[in-house]
């Protein structure tokens, strides 16, 4: 996107060409997306939670489930996993905040591997992670509507390339949990392995035609939720973590991840940066 498409007047009180502040109108913009959304549903309706800490959420999920989940066990990492993670991750010339690209990590997997692992290992069983593991940059990428409107464009966030071998570590241990105990609903499509959307489409277009052959009514309902991800409550969703057994140092382990993040939003050579 052009610097001179944009129109950074209604975040920064000032119309200007100058780049840095077009970049911080950006960052001001994604900033504020969550919190935006938020108050716009407070102002037209009842929140659904009448609590900060997911306790309403919590009851719902005793009522479903009956009980806890057993806790998780964590198995520390190695060097072969490590190296076979870095191997899995996509190959790109693409870098984050520590302008090391995945690529780099692949060519000198073999020699990381090893402290690596053992870095991973302090994070895994202490609950804590790097600030440095926390910065993001945000690319604008325009989606649709008016070019001139900041809120019109999606936020790409590029993360470091040593992020996203802890963010795998992390991942598989918490998806093996979920597996053993049958966390997830077997309708869950979205983020698994070997499922997605054209599994959705045809079980859903399964359903309609086994209703029509059984001379049933179809009616469906779609719903799109507004900027998702951005909405989701830390609180309920940390929460709900320690009912599905995610508890003690994991649980501040994924705390540790959610909080005291950094952003910088960047637009051809112009970046700001900021805590989030």
């Amino acid at each position: 996107m052009n610097a001179t498409e944009l129109n950074p007047e209604a975040y920064s009180g000032r119309n200007t060409n100058n780049l840095y502040t077009i970049v911080e109108a950006f960052n001001s913009c994604f900033k504020k997306i969550a919190d935006n959304i938020h108050n716009k549903i407070k102002a037209n309706s009842q929140p659904m939670s009448s609590t900060d800490n997911g306790e309403d959420y919590m009851a719902y999920m005793d009522n479903a489930f009956g009980s806890p989940f057993p806790k998780i066990q964590i198995s520390k990492t190695t060097s072969v996993e490590i190296e076979r993670i870095i191997k899995s991750l996509k190959s790109s010339y693409t870098y984050g905040y520590g302008e090391i690209s995945i690529n780099i990590l692949k060519a000198c997997k073999t020699f990381i591997s090893t402290p690596f692992s053992y870095l991973h290992n302090r994070v895994l069983f202490e609950g804590v992670i790097p600030d440095r593991l926390k910065y993001a940059t945000i690319i604008p990428v325009f989606k649709k509507g008016d070019r001139k409107d900041l809120s019109n464009c999606r936020p790409i966030s590029i993360l470091t390339s040593f992020n996203k071998i802890f963010e795998k570590v992390m991942y598989r241990r918490l998806v093996q949990h979920f597996s053993d105990h049958n966390i997830l609903s077997k309708y869950q499509y979205g983020f698994r392995a070997k499922l997605g959307t054209d599994n959705a489409i045809f079980n859903f277009i399964t359903e309609i035609l086994h209703s029509l052959n059984h001379k049933s009514m179809v009616g469906g309902i779609f719903c799109d939720l507004e900027k998702a991800f951005d909405c989701v409550s830390h609180e309920v969703l940390l929460n709900k973590l320690k009912f599905y057994g995610i508890i003690g140092i994991q649980n501040n382990l994924y705390r540790s991840y959610l909080q005291d993040r950094f952003q910088g939003t960047a637009i051809m050579n112009g970046l700001d940066n900021n805590k989030v």
